[in-house]
């Protein structure tokens, strides 16, 4: 009797599968799937639509979608394991964060649309930060 086939994936296949996010202006970014997991609006897209070749980011444009792709690639990898108090991952964050303010505040609304609550968190603590002690 030959085995019957399962139809949840390959986890070795998964770790290594990239998706392509599509900007509002158009520009395509590949994340790794484990990447655009953490983003709820991108992983509900996903298991509604399946196996398509981009998700559709029409409310993030391109400049900031790279900013975000850049953010999840980190969590998802060799920032994954670390604690949230661990220097370097305070640090790193601290270098990503350092932008303008209307950038600043495009990475909050994206990551708000995004559902992306590790971005979210630090972004919005970035805000806090810099109003703190002003009157």
């Amino acid at each position: 009797q030959e085995p019957t086939q399962t139809t949840t994936s390959n986890t070795m296949a998964d770790d290594n599968k990239k998706i392509k996010l599509m900007s509002s202006d158009g520009k395509e970014y590949e994340v790794s799937l484990k990447g655009a997991l953490l983003l709820t609006t991108v992983k509900n897209a996903l298991d509604d639509a399946g196996d398509d070749d981009v998700v559709p980011i029409n409310n993030v444009e391109g400049d900031i979608l790279k900013k975000v792709v850049e953010f999840i690639e980190y969590e998802a990898g060799e920032g994954k394991d670390l604690d949230e108090k661990d220097e370097d991952k305070i640090a790193w964050q601290k270098v990503f964060i350092d932008v303008d303010h209307p950038t600043l505040f495009a990475l909050i609304t994206a990551a708000n649309f995004l559902n992306c609550a590790p971005l979210l968190d630090v972004a919005c603590k970035c805000v806090a930060d810099q109003i703190k002690g002003k009157t």
